[in-house]
């Protein structure tokens, strides 16, 4: 009886303790762990990409670990980040990363390894390469910048997908530039700019410099004057609010010529682009002078100077714009007409008009740096703009979609391309490494099939000892085996070798006066090892990141060398793994202040040509240095230290753009299919390093309309193409065996080579 008690008193006891650990809050169940990948869950074809995590821990505190790694066959690169989690802490961080894949997995460790909280599994939308990616920090939900709908696509179903704009928040907005660098056009409500912090107002800043697009829709007056960066950054400035009772400007802007800069051209600018956009620019011409006549009309005023046309920073044809008529879906709004729209009025700085007059301006646009900032002065988020049938196509034209994909499926296959990758790993792979060519192989071949065949069985007969086959055959097979081993010690062994080429762009100041220049880099590293080695790598600047050489793939992108890398802040410490008698490239992103200045350049027109200052305010001489104006490029001399030199160009000198373009197209896509071979010929597909890496500033000229598989993937850091025209001067000046930053081996090499190619883009005066 004692004994069945005794059971008793152990079962109860026992389902208390489960109650009790049942109940338990979040000891058991872990930290929170949320993540959001890319722009709200948007993702670009190719390009860097935030991944932000929020972890907050309510249970013991832990030292942990994020990890983020790709779902793909290349494996790609695992990125880590450590955060300290202490007991009833918040924290968010922000991680770049690079588009390898279209899946991903981010898990949360703790000290000893193990998993705290995960995700897996991570799929987002992915924005094609010739489509903008737009993005909005919009006050209200019916604020985001919305589209036309996209005619369906019978070939690829995952194409028939709405297209859209991510929805971005104030709290998560990046403050790392680097991770801002996949958007196109980026939509800011005046009012959600005053929550951006001190870090995410830089790095809009940065964005905005290196070639962003940057929307504002301005609610209140108050908005701009409380935000200093704002204000200084305005190309107005607004000082009073009424009502455009009549506003049948932002009809007549639509219905204008439809300019953009995603259309891919054949690369040798065909007659009928050119007619296309001659006749753009006389329809403008129309458009403008109807513009001074009304302004007239209401008191003598005359319109501004036009605005120039949209530079967008995705460079997808061979330069310049291509026009085309507005769509013939534009609707009649009768009622948005009839509607009052509630404006703010004020002064020209240094803006143009892009939607208006000078009476009331709608629209206001101004360069910044190498990107564009247009000022709405309404506010696209209330009535009666928010009901306008045409809001899809105001915004569609604002963000230069390409006309094609708005009204047929045309281009909407993701075709694979090439990557520009391959093309700096050919100019910078050891020479250490070389191939065996195909003859010698097949004459190997044949050699060996002779020996193990009729030469065996001939010698074997000879001395009447067939049976000792089964001793000589292992025999040749080693004997073999031996010797290509040699023959791969011959042409592979070496020494271990560090080869860095950076392509560094110069930024001037966004604004005169406001201290903002920035160099904006790509180091791409190349590593020869004689053993299987890993390699530590590392970079101190205020913003940096690694990738892998990036391969283009029907499925996605992939990296095609491997390293685990730990942010550390926004710089980055990595361990890169090289496999023996190989050579792995490396691509590290980066971004810093200039101080001072590494060069400068003021360019302005000169009877039939122009007049070129230059300046290299370095301790190194540049022995080499070419200028783009007007689609030729103009061979300057040496340029040395500490020096300024004046140069004056005529406009039918020099080499045309095109023809420099193309004489590089060839080597550049046989270096990259070479690379992909094990056997060649080794020759040198790139035998100029300075010119090729010139070259590639321009690969957007190389593809051709229907090049497919021929067409290489261009980078929009990388390309330059769409400033190779009247407006702006593109300078290319070669800096051998020195480089503007750190290094980033924590290694010794026993050869090394590290050179620099900067780049600079000025207005034409």
């Amino acid at each position: 009886m004692s004994r069945s008690l005794n059971y008793g008193r152990g079962f109860l006891l026992s389902s208390a303790a489960a109650l009790l650990l049942l109940a338990a809050p979040s000891q058991a169940a872990g930290p929170r762990f949320d993540v959001f990948l890319g722009y709200n869950n948007l993702l670009p074809a190719q390009g860097w990409f935030p991944i932000t995590c929020e972890v907050q821990n309510d249970g013991p505190a832990f030292n942990g670990t994020i990890e983020v790694s790709a779902e793909n066959f290349g494996g790609g690169q695992t990125r880590r980040l450590k955060v300290d989690l202490p007991t009833g802490t918040l924290k968010r961080v922000v991680i770049p990363v690079f588009t390898a894949a279209r899946v991903w997995n981010v898990r949360l460790l703790d000290e000893r390894g193990k998993v705290r909280a995960e995700q897996t599994g991570l799929n987002a939308r992915v924005i094609q390469r010739e489509l903008p990616l737009v993005a909005g920090l919009c006050r209200t939900v019916q604020g985001l910048p919305t589209f036309p709908e996209f005619p369906a696509n019978p070939i690829m179903q995952l194409s028939a997908s709405a297209y859209g704009a991510a929805r971005l928040q104030a709290e998560t907005f990046p403050d790392n530039p680097l991770a801002l660098e996949s958007i196109d056009l980026l939509y800011l409500n005046s009012a959600k700019a005053l929550e951006l912090k001190e870090p995410q107002a830089y790095a809009l800043l940065a964005w905005l410099q290196s070639g962003g697009h940057l929307v504002v829709g301005v609610e209140q007056i108050s908005d701009i004057t409380g935000n200093p960066w704002l204000r200084d950054l305005m190309p107005c400035t607004l000082t009073d609010a009424r009502n455009l009772n009549n506003h049948p400007q932002l009809d007549q802007w639509l219905r204008g010529p439809w300019i953009s800069t995603r259309i891919q051209e054949p690369n040798a600018a065909s007659a009928a682009a050119d007619a296309a956009r001659q006749a753009a620019a006389a329809q403008a011409a129309a458009i403008r002078a109807a513009a001074q006549a009304a302004a007239a009309r209401r008191g003598g005023a005359s319109a501004p100077p036009p605005a120039p046309p949209l530079v967008n920073r995705r460079a997808g044809n061979a330069g310049g714009q291509t026009a085309a008529t507005s769509p013939s879906s534009i609707m009649e709004d009768a009622e948005f007409e009839a509607a009052p729209l509630p404006m703010l009025t004020g002064t020209m700085r240094d803006g143009a008009t892009l939607i208006g007059d000078a009476a009331a301006p709608l629209a206001v646009t101004a360069e910044r740096g190498r990107g564009r900032i247009t000022v709405l002065t309404f506010s696209p988020e209330r009535e009666p703009f928010v009901s306008w049938k045409n809001r899809g196509w105001f915004w569609a034209k604002l963000a230069e979609v390409p006309l094609a994909r708005l009204t047929s499926n045309a281009n909407a296959m993701n075709m694979p391309q090439l990557s520009s990758d391959g093309i700096f790993g050919s100019m910078i792979d050891s020479k250490q490494v070389r191939k065996l060519p195909l003859g010698w192989l097949l004459l190997l071949l044949a050699a060996y099939l002779a020996v193990i065949g009729p030469l065996d069985q001939w010698w074997l007969k000879k001395i009447n000892r067939q049976m000792l086959t089964w001793i000589t055959f292992p025999l040749y097979v080693v004997a073999f085996s031996g010797l290509i081993y040699l023959i791969g010690f011959h042409l592979r062994a070496g020494e271990l070798e560090w080869n860095e080429l950076n392509v560094v762009d110069v930024l001037p100041d966004l604004l005169p006066g406001v201290p903002s220049a920035v160099l904006r880099g790509e180091t791409y590293v190349s590593i020869y090892s004689p053993v299987n080695a890993r390699y530590q790598l590392g970079s101190g600047q205020p913003f940096a990141t690694l990738r892998g050489e990036y391969g283009r793939n029907y499925g996605g992108g992939s990296e095609n060398s491997a390293a685990a890398i730990v942010q550390t802040g926004n710089g980055f410490d990595a361990e890169a793994f090289v496999p023996v008698w190989t050579s792995q490239l490396y691509v590290s992103d980066w971004l810093q202040r200039a101080e001072p200045m590494p060069l400068t350049m003021s360019v302005s027109r000169q009877g039939a040509g122009w007049s070129a200052t230059i300046e290299n305010t370095t301790d190194q001489p540049w022995p080499q240095a070419r200028l783009v104006l007007g689609q030729r490029l103009y061979d300057l001399a040496a340029l040395p230290a500490h020096q300024s030199k004046t140069f004056t160009l005529n406009s039918g000198e020099g080499m045309l753009l095109a023809n420099f373009v193309n004489q590089n197209a060839g080597p550049f896509r046989n270096a990259v299919q070479a690379r992909r071979t094990t056997f060649g010929n080794n020759a040198v597909a790139i035998g100029n390093v300075a010119e090729g890496a010139m070259a590639a500033s321009f690969l957007a000229k190389m593809n051709a309309a229907e090049g497919y598989g021929n067409n290489f993937e261009v980078f929009r850091s990388l390309d330059l193409s769409r400033f190779a025209g009247a407006d702006h001067a593109i300078l290319l000046a070669w800096d051998p065996d020195h480089s503007l930053a750190a290094p980033l081996n924590r290694f010794t090499a026993l050869r090394t080579h590290r050179s620099t190619l900067l780049r600079l883009v000025v207005p034409v005066k």
